[in-house]
């Protein structure tokens, strides 16, 4: 019974660092968005690994492309070359759903329930795992996968590239955050 209660202290112990491991991760980028200096970038390439032809990676990073430029919060500058560049941003698309109907969000209030449940929408979901690479190291500065959706009236071909959208930004905000006020 002793032994028990050691090995379960042992475990929780290689769980917390665990975790503290992964919750650095996301604050990997932060010295590069308070630096205030101007972040150039170099998209690498994107990949479709969600077998749906209808997806297409070349589109998908246009619309990362877009989204960098039009982030205020941050300094951004897209370069040609990966050598011009301080981060490389590369991702995997591994899937993609559409459905005529939103699915009803069931952790919400219960007048959201209901609202959520009278409204008829469409609904668009996207999964990409995303990887920002340092360019003068070569090293891992942060990697996540990042799943976006959207709720509209929309068909299939126009929830594209508003799910690219949508997960396009989602992945700025995570990974680059916005500067803090000192």
């Amino acid at each position: 019974m002793r032994y028990l209660k050691y090995l379960a202290v042992a475990v929780a112990l290689v769980l917390i660092s665990q975790t503290a491991c992964f919750a650095g991760n996301d604050n990997n980028l932060s010295s590069l968005v308070d630096s205030g200096k101007t972040i150039k970038v170099f998209l690498k390439s994107f990949v479709n690994e969600s077998g749906q032809s209808q997806i297409s990676a070349d589109d998908f990073k246009k619309a990362v492309e877009t989204a960098i430029k039009n982030r205020r919060a941050v300094k951004f500058e897209i370069v040609e070359s990966p050598e011009a560049s301080d981060v490389q941003i590369s991702g995997a698309i591994k899937n993609y759903l559409y459905s005529k109907t939103d699915p009803i969000n069931s952790y919400a209030a219960t007048a959201t329930l209901v609202l959520d449940a009278v409204t008829n929408e469409n609904y668009a979901e996207m999964t990409v795992d995303f990887t920002v690479t340092g360019t003068k190291k070569g090293d891992l500065l942060w990697s996540k996968e990042i799943k976006g959706y959207v709720e509209h009236t929309m068909t299939p071909e126009q929830s594209l590239p508003m799910v690219y959208d949508k997960v396009s930004r989602d992945f700025l905000w995570r990974s680059f955050g916005k500067p803090s006020r000192n």
